[in-house]
């Protein structure tokens, strides 16, 4: 072999070594937990639409990861959040239906509700909730879906619908004394029961119900729209 094209064949090997080099260095590595931590820096800061994208790139590049469920539960939470509500119902449904031992399952079947209440669909709301209840097991999570029928029906008062006071009244009659909501909802029986004994125009009841959202309703007697505005205040 002539010394010239050993030189060469030398300097061409060298070549495409130093290049492979170059891009072996040039490739970068995620890990799913990289990923994540990264989609979910930009759900902390309220880049939905780019949170979005970087989970759906979570769910393509690792579909075998054990994080799958707490993923399509935040897309979800996404469009919530930018108040796509029908498409983030359509999301919570795909949670409900296709992953029911879901850890987060219970929070679909929440949000789910809320979607629809933000949409003013309170029928598919309360099937939701009524739904959810047949199969809650523990009194806390079955005082949380009263609590919501009861504000679902609240605000169906506000819409003039007759017997809803009294659905929800039912329903707050039904959480648990020891419940977390059952303080709000107890002062709240005590407070329009109270305020229907008030004398007419007495000022020293005006001063009390004027520290109570919506209990200036009760001293004009408007005992209804009082509730409402009382329970949704208060956060029942």
């Amino acid at each position: 072999m002539r010394p010239w094209f050993s030189y060469l064949l030398t300097g061409l090997l060298l070549f495409f070594l130093i290049q492979d080099g170059c891009c072996e260095e040039k490739k970068i590595l995620i890990s799913s937990d990289m990923q994540i931590d990264y989609a979910e820096s930009l759900f902390r800061n309220k880049d939905y639409d780019t949170a979005i994208i970087e989970y759906k790139r979570f769910l393509h590049f690792f579909p075998e990861s054990r994080r799958l469920d707490q993923v399509k539960f935040n897309i979800a939470l996404c469009l919530f959040e930018q108040k796509k509500y029908m498409e983030a119902a359509e999301a919570f449904n795909d949670i409900i239906l296709k992953n029911p031992d879901s850890p987060h399952i219970g929070e679909a079947y929440f949000c789910q509700a809320h979607a629809f209440m933000n949409l003013g669909n309170m029928g598919y709301a309360e099937i939701v909730l009524q739904n959810y209840l047949k199969l809650a097991g523990d009194t806390k999570t079955k005082d949380r879906i009263y609590a919501d029928l009861a504000r679902l029906h609240l605000a169906k008062v506000k819409a003039f619908n007759p017997d809803s006071l009294t659905l929800a009244k039912e329903y707050l009659s039904k959480i648990s004394p020891s419940g977390t909501h059952a303080k709000e909802a107890e002062k709240t029986m005590d407070l329009i029961q109270e305020a229907k004994k008030a004398p007419h125009k007495n000022p020293r009841a005006a001063g009390f119900f004027s520290i109570i959202p919506g209990a200036g309703f009760l001293y004009c007697e408007r005992y209804q729209d009082a509730l409402v505005t009382f329970l949704l205040n208060t956060g029942l």
